[in-house]
């Protein structure tokens, strides 16, 4: 039976926010029935009920559809919000015993940013660990409600086009595979939270290349002025010496790499290269390649980028 103490403190909750009547009565519904894997979704069903009644609809939602969330950032930083840090202990111990988990254990998980001495919410930044549908990803930008993320490392090796031909970001096979094969590998709650985004196609800085139409895209790839951007080429990309083939930049290679099953290998960029039967990458070694390799060449990584909704 659910401890008695949830139950008034949900009562409580109940008589204070009239507005989330329907969602006491659905969790105490499911509540009587934990099991382990329902855990976090209670727990981060409530801390919204205590803290963003106006969200209350969106979860009663997800819930319903059974989606289970594994997302402690955003628990502990809805409660953080509501300055309420001993209820939120509180809270998750009582469901953690529950659900059979060691109370300690989940109180003190470094996964959970807050504490009863603490009241300002983890900060999320540049080059920061994210997990996300069951992927690893690296923080490139963090902005007040999104943030943009790239695989931590090689997903797949897959040519940036099916064939060799004359091909954009646009019309390659590679953006069709990400934003259908790949985006369906999520599930629905988290498809929802990656944000569809205009994807500019700019030229090849250096060799003038035909960069493509603007698209929208819910996966993609980093282009050359996102790479530079985030991971810097010492202003070589807008200043070629002339005969250079590649930026070798001491500062930034070392972050470009990237690695499948422990080895360092190549990945794509969406830019084209010297032509549009090349696409631009990063070599094993970080260095980044305009000129780039052959569309077809089954040897690229793909790292691919996204904006989520936080």
């Amino acid at each position: 039976m659910l401890n008695q103490k949830i139950l008034s403190m949900l009562d409580n909750m109940q008589k204070e926010y009239p507005e989330a009547l329907t969602c006491t009565k659905r969790f105490k519904a499911l509540a009587n029935d934990i099991l382990q894997n329902e855990y976090v979704a209670l727990v981060r069903w409530l801390s919204i009920a205590l803290f963003e009644r106006d969200a209350l609809l969106l979860l009663q939602k997800e819930l319903e559809c059974g989606e289970n969330y594994t997302r402690y950032r955003l628990t502990a930083k809805l409660i953080n919000e509501g300055a309420r840090h001993d209820l939120a202990a509180e809270v998750i111990g009582y469901l953690a015993v529950l659900a059979g988990y060691d109370e300690e254990i989940i109180i003190e998980s470094p996964a959970i940013p807050f504490s009863d001495s603490d009241s300002t919410p983890k900060v999320i930044k540049f080059n920061d660990a994210f997990s996300f549908g069951g992927y690893e990803w690296k923080v490139l930008e963090a902005q007040s409600d999104k943030l943009l993320l790239i695989s931590e490392g090689i997903i797949i090796r897959r040519a940036y086009n099916d064939t060799d031909t004359e091909v954009t970001w646009e019309t390659c096979s590679l953006r069709e595979y990400l934003n259908t094969e790949f985006f369906n590998l999520f599930n629905q709650t988290d498809k929802e939270r990656i944000v569809p985004s205009e994807i500019i196609n700019s030229d090849n800085p250096w060799y003038k290349t035909v960069g493509g139409n603007i698209v929208t895209d819910k996966i993609f790839l980093l282009s050359l002025d996102e790479v530079v951007k985030h991971f810097g080429d010492s202003g070589q990309l807008r200043n070629r010496k002339q005969g250079q083939m590649f930026i070798n930049d001491q500062k930034g290679n070392h972050s470009r790499i990237a690695y499948d099953n422990d080895i360092a290998a190549c990945w794509w960029l969406r830019s084209p290269g010297h032509n549009n039967y090349n696409a631009a990458t990063i070599f094993g070694n970080g260095f980044i390649s305009p000129d780039g390799f052959g569309v077809d060449s089954v040897e690229g990584g793909v790292r691919p980028a996204l904006w989520l909704m936080y």
